[in-house]
Order: structure tokens, then sequence, then C-alpha cells
């Protein structure tokens, strides 16, 4: 009911014959108003109005019949009706023997028991969903045979008979004849707000047609598996669809692996006509499966984008093997995820897997028990398998996550000839995730093969508790990679699986280096971690880093200034600007290498056992060789990358 009053009364207040009229007035005009919407059962006579989803008595013709006008007989009723429009009120089993057409000028209205039954074989056409007004729960088709809507529009699998108290084979049966009576222009599949589960005992098939699963929430719009056996999914889909405001789950946690997912788009090998699809999963809970969530492009992208909010997911599976992810994620085009959930529950391997995406972005999530096999939080890789391996990728972005107790953190690599423009890591907090002597770092980021990660952007990171390191960059041998930049981060106790032993940053490889800057990083070592940055243990063809605003307590080593090599006559002076020259034996030195233009640099000689070589790369005062004394301070400059010029030297 939907009336609202004219005015509200106050204690005392005189009753004026225009406030009177007024308020009848009201009535009078907005009668229907007093029925409509129904929000109850209504009796009228001796048929019982069940609440159908009629809103306003707009949404029936003025002309309103009854079957037993017709016999009861569907096709008398049609061919009686012709062309006038006319609501046809059905309240009790009518049976369709013979194939019939309800064109669009008649809405069926079911009261009561009424319903259709089509026989076996025979197929019912109508127009739209829209012609059939009934509540998402009240059963209205039954029979083995067909119901076909001409057009699109929004169907309930009640309208079949799926229903919280159904068994799970019906259940089954009565949401793949939903989804079968949509248009090849496809349609929305309404789950009703019950609160209690529908089971369904096997996978629930969505045809090759635009498909939207629309629940009111994931507390009340539950689907639930009672299959154990392989590929036996939640939901399967072909072609574009929004999934939103349901659970997905099973009846108990799966204890072995049966490749089970909960909502699987899978394109991989399939033709797919009329444009790329795209997918959108909204509030969705999935429970028990192997697998979460799945999408595969296939090697046509076929996927164009996929967009994902507020999923809630946890895995099932042996603990004996390592199996599914919450969310994997396979050749889409443009990827864009925010404000999610995951949960390995310590099976499975990575929480979240993405391969080949060109265009991603993962925003906000929440990570927990990745801990099995090498897994992951998030991996996010290129296709780097021929023919597809010289993809070209513009941004991956993974900001604002909050991940802990697991294995592996962060892992982003590209692998052939492919080539990322840009990626950012940003604002990610890293709680007891351990890392590992093949993944080093929380944030681990890799060129493989030839190649290139063009740019690279890492803030905003804090880590704490992990065996190895804090964040690692690393290249193979014909990659190339950066510039890179690490800003604005925070670390805790790393290194814990040997005190002592790994800095927070760290690299790796014989690929090439962009300049890699580091600025305004604190860290605690807590006696475990080295130090944040060391000139030991980096890659060898590091180019440059330089640092400032590195603020270090309780490491087993400073790390800075930073220590050249004893016995090398042509140092590195890539890593920073300030450097201490030991040298326990005679040295010369001829030359200092991985010089930049427009730079100065000083060092400090802790020994007297070094000899400066003057030359066109080392050009000293006077042209002279010198030999400084133990803490010797010397300054030099140099203008254009290949030389060294002293500027000055104090000894002390």
């Amino acid at each position: 009911m939907s009336l609202s009053r004219v005015k509200t009364w106050n204690r005392n207040e005189i009753l004026l014959s225009t406030d009177l009229n007024a308020e009848f007035n009201n009535i009078l005009q907005n009668g229907s108003t007093l029925v409509f919407p129904l929000s109850n059962d209504l009796d009228v006579g001796s048929k019982l109005l069940i609440n159908t989803g009629l809103q306003t008595p707009s949404q029936l013709h003025n002309a309103i019949l009854t079957m037993d006008k017709f016999s009861n007989s569907l096709p008398v009723a049609i061919a009686s009706i012709g062309s006038t429009n006319t609501t046809l009120l059905i309240g009790s089993a009518i049976t369709v023997g013979a194939d019939a057409t309800i064109p669009d000028n008649i809405i069926l209205w079911f009261v009561g028991p009424g319903k259709l039954f089509v026989n076996s074989g025979k197929v019912l056409t109508i127009n739209s969903p829209s012609q059939v007004l009934a509540h998402t729960q009240q059963q209205v088709f039954d029979g083995t045979g067909t119901v076909s809507f001409t057009n699109g529009g929004i169907v309930s699998p009640g309208w079949w008979g799926f229903s919280s108290g159904g068994t799970a084979a019906a259940n089954a049966d009565a949401y793949n004849a939903c989804t079968a009576s949509l248009t090849a222009t496809g349609g929305a599949i309404v789950i009703p707000p019950t609160g209690a589960a529908h089971q369904v005992d096997d996978t629930l098939t969505h045809p090759a047609k635009p498909m939207s699963v629309i629940g009111a929430h994931p507390e009340l719009s539950i689907i639930e598996s009672t299959a154990t056996a392989s590929l036996k999914h939640g939901l399967t889909f072909t072609r574009s669809h929004h999934v939103r405001n349901l659970t997905i789950k099973t009846s108990a946690s799966l204890a072995s692996n049966y490749d089970m997912y909960g909502v699987r788009m899978d394109l991989d090998g399939v033709t797919v006509s009329g444009g790329n699809q795209a997918v959108k999963w909204e509030s969705v809970k999935v429970r028990g499966f192997n697998n979460s969530f799945y999408c595969d492009g296939g090697d046509a992208y076929n996927v164009d984008r996929l967009y994902f909010n507020d999923l809630d997911a946890q895995c099932s599976g042996p603990a004996s093997t390592y199996i599914g992810s919450c969310l994997y994620i396979n050749r889409v085009t443009q990827v864009y995820g925010t404000h999610s959930q995951f949960d390995q529950n310590s099976t499975g391997e990575h929480a979240i897997y993405c391969f080949g995406s060109k265009n991603l972005v993962f925003d906000g999530f929440k990570i927990r028990n990745f801990d099995k096999g090498t897994a992951q939080a998030i991996k996010v890789v290129g296709n780097g398998v021929a023919p597809d391996d010289d993809q070209a990728y513009p941004t991956w972005s993974i900001r604002n996550m909050d991940i802990a107790d697991g294995l592996n953190g962060i892992l982003c690599g590209i692998y052939g000839t492919e080539t990322l423009e840009a990626l950012t890591v940003e604002n990610c907090k890293f709680v007891d995730v351990d890392t590992s002597a093949a993944i080093l770092g929380c944030v681990y980021l890799s060129a493989a093969g030839t190649s290139n990660i063009r740019t690279l952007r890492v803030s905003g990171i804090s880590t704490r508790n992990c065996l190895y390191q804090g964040v690692h960059v690393a290249t193979g041998a014909s990659a190339t990679m950066g510039p890179v930049s690490i800003r604005d981060c925070k670390g805790y106790n790393w290194s814990t699986t040997s005190a002592g032993t790994y800095t927070w940053f760290g690299t790796s490889g014989t690929g090439t280096f962009g300049p890699i800057t580091l600025e305004g990083i604190e860290a605690d070592g807590n006696s475990n971690g080295r130090t944040i940055l060391s000139g030991s243990g980096q890659a060898s063809t590091i180019s440059r880093i330089r640092y400032s605003g590195l603020k270090e307590v309780n490491t087993t080593n400073t790390g800075r200034p930073i220590s050249l090599p004893e016995a090398d006559a042509t140092p590195s002076l890539a890593i920073g600007n300030w450097f201490v020259q030991p040298n326990t034996g005679a040295q010369n030195i001829t030359a200092y290498d991985n010089l930049e233009a427009n730079q100065t640099y000083y060092i400090r000689f802790s020994t007297a056992n070094t000899t400066l070589i003057d030359g066109a790369n080392l050009q000293l005062a006077g042209s002279t060789n010198y030999n400084p004394p133990a803490n010797t301070f010397m300054t030099f400059y140099c203008s254009d990358g290949t030389a060294l010029y002293e500027v000055s030297r104090s000894v002390n």
C-alpha cells in the first residue's frame, strides 16, 4: 500500500472542511494505490492473488479474463482474444498440449495454483518475460516441454520450480530451463532472496548469450552445490555476463581436487562472434570450491574487459596438493578490480594469478593464508609463450593491498620479447609474509628473455617479519628494466632466515638496469636485517643507484657509505655518491667505473694501501699519482660520464 495522507493532525487542531474534502479527494482519486503494489496475498472471491510483482494497475490490460471463459484451453484463449489487449488470469494448471505462441498483447497473470504445464516436445513461446506476472518464488511453468521468450527481459528460475525447499536435481533442471528460455539477446536471472540455500547437484550453465545473474544480497540469495565430482562448477558462462549480490557455495568444503570453480568464464579455444566480451562481478561470495573465480579470454583475447568489486572468496581442497586460486585471470585485455578479500585457506597456490592481461588495476584487496607450494598473494605475468610472447602491455597498477600470513607477496614479471610501459606497486602492507630464496622480496619485479619494463614505481610499501627482503628487482641477461623508483617505504625485521645476510632492497640478474632511486625509506632491522641497501650482493650490471633519506636502526650493518670492493683496479661507483675505499693489501686504481655525468663523488680511504694512478679517466691534482694516507677524504667531479676530476683532498 503506498497511498499517503494529505495532512498530519496535531492535538486540539480544528477540523476544516477544506482539509476533510482534500483527504476524501485523495482517496477517491488514488484508490488503486490502496491495493497496489501488493504487499500481502489478496483474496478476491475464490481467487487468491499472490504478491506477483504487480506494482500498479497499469501493468494490467483493461480487459481481465479468466481461463474458464475459454474452457481452460490456451489455444482457444489465444484465438478468441486475437489482437485485443488482454490480461489472462490463470488460476489453475493449464496443459499446453501443442506448440503455442503468446503474442505481446496478452499478459499472463498467474494466481493461486495457476501454472502452464508444457508437454514433452512442445514449445511455449512468449514474446517477453514482462508478460509474465508472477512472484519470483512462484512456479508457473511445469512439464518437460520448452518455454522460450522471443525478447530479452527479467526471469526467475522460481517460475520453473527453483526453490530453497526443492531437491538439488530439480533445482538444477529448473535453473537450466530458465537460462535456456532466454533469447539470443540474453536477459537477467533473479535469484529469490529467501535467506536459505537453493541446492543444486550440477553446474548451472548459461548458453552463449549475454546474461545477468542478480540476487538481493549475498546473505539472502544463495546457491549451494551438493556436487563432489570433477568439473561440477557453480556458474559457467561463455559470453558477456554480470553476477551481483549472490553467494555461491558448496555443501561442504571440498577435500579433493575436482577442479570445481565457483564462477567460470572460459573462452579458450572458443570462437566468439559479435565482438569481444565484458564480464562484471559485484558483491559475490564464493565458498568451498577448489577455485573461486576464473576468467579466460583465450589466445584471441576474447574478453575485452573484466570489472569486479566486493568479491569474497575462499578456496578449499586437499592439503597435499596445490590447486586453484581465489581469482584466476587469463588473457583479458583490461582488468579493473577493487575492494575484495581473498583467503586461500592454506590450500591452492596463488591467491590471485593474472596471466597476459594488457591493462590492469588491482585496488584495495585483503589477502590471507597463501602458504602452499610456491604461493604468491598476487602473481601478474605476461604471456611468455610463443607465438604470443611479444605482447605490449601499457600499464599494470597494484595498490592499497593488505597482505598477511603467507609465503610470497606480489610478483610481477614479463618474458619473451614483451614490453611493459609502466608498472606501479603502491601503498601495500605485508605482515608475516615469508618470501623465499627463489623470490626474495615481498615485492618482486622481474624482466626475462629480451623483455623490457620501461618504468617501475614502488611507493608506500610496509613490510613486517619476512625471511628475506622487502623489495627486489631482477633482470635476465638480455632484458631491460628501468628507471626504477622506490620511495616512502617502511621495513621491520627482515632477513629472519639468516640474520645479517639480506638487505631490505636488492637486485639480481645480468640484464640492463636503468637508474634506480631509493628515497625516504625507514627501517628497523630488529637485529636481523643487514641494512636497507649495500654494495654487496647487488646485480653486477647495475648502472646507477641513487639514495637519499634512508633511515635505519637495529641493522647488522650500516650499509652506507657504500664499501667498494677490494683488489679491484676499476671499482664501480654505481651505488650512491659516498664511498669507503678499503684494501688490506697494496692496490693500484687506474679508473672508476659506472660514472654519471654532472655528479660529485666523495671517497674515504680507510687504509693507506691504495694508490691512485693519474690518467685520462682519473685526473688528479698536479697530474701526479697519489697514495692517500688512512682516513683521507677526496672529492671528485664527473662532467661527461667517463672521467673523474679531483676537486679536493683532506688528510685526517
